[in-house]
């Protein structure tokens, strides 16, 4: 669970007190784990400043599913620094991703709509409409719910109730102030609530409200999360879009990442889980039989083993499937397989009295 180390004078986002882990972790993770549940295939960070999530999104080439990345700011030194951490780095290179990624990185303002970004799965604008002067953030509804109509759209922002535990920045008092000095608001969690229905009911969403940065003292959970997300799923009923004016953003930066697309048989991929299961000992074995039974997780975590499947979920199609695997794996469990035959390497490990091996 989060906590929240000593008080600190910091100028930083956590300002007055540090939270474990940090809370820049905390948000990145909570849109990793919205984005694994959801899957979406192309994702717009909106709103990417330095790029802390899109490059991170980079680096999570399994699941979600990701193909395309895309990142728009206003900022031209902002996207210089985003630019710098997405580029494709020698490690790509050495090491290929399971399935292409295409990244893009765009110059533009969140209130004017380009046909550059229509028909991405998912938006995620973290921590940005609190930058937004009011004029930008009147139009923001209407160009992410109204004209890109992603399926799913992610939004964060600081929860002004959990200022009060902040003392510097003298919350409800007449000199108070925000955590950021370009925060041109911060709203409570019925204020952003009720932003968040009032879109929903005209764009056609629902919504659901979560958050992270939890203060360990009992007391004080009634202020609820220090940062506040709403997750918005499009609903199948699609109102009527806005007639607007596209605009052309600036291309600040167009990666094609290698990939691994050679063609694999499944003669391949079983001599590539023998080979690692030669040297990688197993959890246990299978009764009577002496089977080696070996994590699933495992066998998973190694890169040739997804790029020969690409999915989690087709190596498990593989492991479920006699007639492709030739009969010699099986599933134990949602956690192990079996394999029906004792590798060369592994036979000192099991039995010797077991001539036929």
């Amino acid at each position: 669970m989060a906590s929240i180390a000593p008080f600190k004078q910091t100028g930083a986002d956590d300002r007055a007190r540090f939270f474990t882990p940090a809370l820049w972790r905390q948000r990145r993770e909570h849109i990793f784990d919205l984005l694994k549940r959801f899957k979406p295939g192309s994702v717009i960070d909106y709103g990417c400043g330095e790029g802390s999530v899109i490059s991170f999104l980079i680096t999570c080439n399994d699941e979600p599913p990701i193909t395309r990345l895309a990142g728009l700011d206003i900022s031209s030194e902002a996207l210089s620094e985003c630019k710098d951490r997405c580029k494709p780095n020698s490690n790509d290179f050495n090491n290929l991703r399971e399935r292409p990624l295409k990244v893009e990185l765009f110059r533009g303002s969140v209130d004017s709509p380009s046909q550059q970004l229509l028909g991405f799965d998912a938006i995620v604008s973290s921590e940005v409409i609190e930058h937004l002067y009011p004029e930008t953030l009147e139009k923001f509804p209407t160009v992410v719910f109204g004209i890109y109509r992603s399926p799913l759209v992610i939004i964060s922002t600081p929860n002004a109730e959990f200022n009060v535990l902040f003392p510097q920045l003298n919350y409800l008092q007449p000199n108070a102030t925000f955590r950021d000095d370009d925060h041109k608001f911060e709203w409570t969690r019925a204020e952003f609530q009720e932003w968040c229905q009032i879109n929903c009911d005209k764009y056609g969403y629902d919504v659901e409200y979560s958050g992270v940065g939890k203060t360990p003292k009992e007391e004080d959970r009634h202020l609820g999360f220090c940062t506040q997300f709403a997750v918005f799923k499009r609903k199948d009923v699609s109102p009527k879009l806005p007639n607007s004016e596209f605009r052309e953003h600036e291309v600040v930066a167009d990666f094609e990442f290698p990939w691994f697309n050679k063609q694999v048989t499944d003669s391949d991929r079983m001599d590539c889980i023998l080979n690692y299961a030669k040297y990688m000992p197993p959890v246990s074995t299978s009764v009577p039989e002496a089977w080696p039974i070996f994590k699933i997780e495992a066998f998973w975590g190694l890169l040739k083993v997804r790029q020969y499947n690409r999915t989690l979920q087709n190596f498990l199609d593989f492991i479920l499937t006699p007639s492709r695997n030739g009969g010699k794996l099986s599933l134990q469990d949602d956690a192990h397989f079996i394999l029906h035959q004792i590798p060369e390497k592994l036979i000192t490990a099991f039995d010797k009295k077991r001539p036929e091996y």
